[in-house]
């Protein structure tokens, strides 16, 4: 499918705004090859010349060891190989325009290197101004790259998907669904990982929000680069990571995240779909809103993928305030319709594992097919946290 359109990379700002403005940005950034990130930004007038206080702390408290002024020279080399190998810029996915964009391991920490320089449309700059937590988190993938441990990795593939044409597949058994109760998504291993994205991929991250997509990002920064080159999702888009390492360990949500250290992690395969806008709640319990999130997660799950299993769990109903019962059981019927198989996170929510527990139990039972299910979804009067009780009555169980 043909791609149309690109980021110019690098993107250069106030003072280099003339033609000669990269010229003068090499001078600069070569110039000041021994000193600190802060340096660096005051002298290419980044950010107001800011402190970066974020970087500073995460330097101290996380990485007390690492050298970082060699740190920094290495972003630099890294960010002033930009202009040779991207001379038009980026490619961008447009909305409603399937299609994919492959990069190889240097070519991946060039483009971080320039959002950490505030090289590009949108950058690091906040994060390393305001929040330690996730600069702890691209510290560590500095470090990994820099002592070449990112050198054998393949590329990484972002690609836009739009949903399968025609009905989905008439199946005559519900998809299998493990409950998992202690770990996180990405604990799981042999599976895709379900990002619970923002429409448009990546969220808050660059502003520090800590829901599940950002943090996900921030344990696997090449993710990163899905906010330059990804529009805007539509209601029948998702998009997809394909190769993205995880360099970062993190523990907790929210103010009570902590950056736990570096690892080395597999590449893995993130599959991104958002949920209805928050400001719309209502309509998600309305036919339409359910078919909307049936045909996303359909969608997703639907990706040419290396593992028939999916990990995912409470979508859309953290900061978008979904109803759990609803959400989940839209999952399990789109896995259904996509032919893989489900480890679903409850984190720990006691009365909702048990309450999904005994819902799974009876309409496995009962051998309910996901038509059946997808119908009584569509037709049932549904109302928040009631709506496992709801479906078992309409089925007698």
């Amino acid at each position: 499918m043909k791609q149309r359109g690109f980021v110019k990379l690098p993107e250069l700002h106030s003072p280099c705004d003339d033609q000669d403005s990269w010229a003068r940005t090499v001078e600069v950034l070569e110039g000041c090859e021994d000193g600190s990130l802060s340096d660096v930004y005051k002298k290419l007038k980044r950010w107001g010349g800011c402190d970066l206080d974020g970087w500073s702390t995460a330097l101290e408290q996380h990485h007390p060891s690492l050298d970082e002024r060699k740190l920094v020279a290495y972003i630099k080399t890294a960010a002033l190989k930009a202009s040779e190998n991207w001379p038009e810029g980026l490619h961008i996915l447009r909305r409603n325009n399937p299609g994919e964009v492959s990069l190889e391991r240097p070519q991946i920490i060039t483009v971080l290197a320039c959002m950490m320089l505030g090289l590009t449309p949108k950058g690091f700059g906040e994060i390393l101004n305001h929040s330690a937590v996730f600069s702890a988190g691209l510290i560590a993938y500095f470090a990994e790259a820099q002592e070449g441990n990112l050198d054998k990795r393949g590329p990484v593939r972002f690609v836009r998907r739009m949903c399968p044409p025609g009905p989905p597949p008439v199946v005559e058994k519900l998809a299998s669904i493990c409950i998992e109760t202690e770990h996180g998504i990405e604990d799981t291993l042999n599976a895709a990982h379900a990002d619970f994205a923002n429409k448009n991929v990546g969220g808050g991250f660059l502003s520090g929000t800590r829901a599940q997509e950002e943090i996900m990002f921030a344990s696997q920064p090449e993710c990163s680069v899905a906010m330059l080159i990804l529009e805007e999702l539509s209601d029948l888009e998702t998009s997809s990571m394909h190769g993205a390492v995880k360099t970062a360990v993190y523990k907790g949500y929210g103010f009570k995240l902590k950056y736990e250290g570096r690892c080395h992690g597999p590449a893995g395969e993130i599959l991104a779909f958002d949920a209805l806008d928050p400001n719309n709640l209502t309509a998600s319990f309305s036919p339409e809103g359910v078919q909307r999130e049936l045909l996303k997660a359909y969608t997703a799950f639907s990706t040419p993928s290396s593992y028939s299993c999916v990990s995912t769990g409470n979508w859309g109903c953290g900061a978008f305030l979904g109803c759990r019962q609803l959400k989940s059981t839209i999952q399990w019927i789109a896995a259904s319709w996509a032919a893989v198989s489900l480890v679903y996170h409850t984190f720990g929510d006691k009365a909702f594992t048990e309450s999904m527990r005994e819902f799974v139990v009876k309409i496995e039972k009962a051998a309910v097919t996901p038509e059946q299910l997808h119908a009584a979804l569509m037709s049932l009067e549904l109302k928040r946290n009631r709506v496992h009780e709801i479906i078992l009555e309409h089925f007698g169980l």
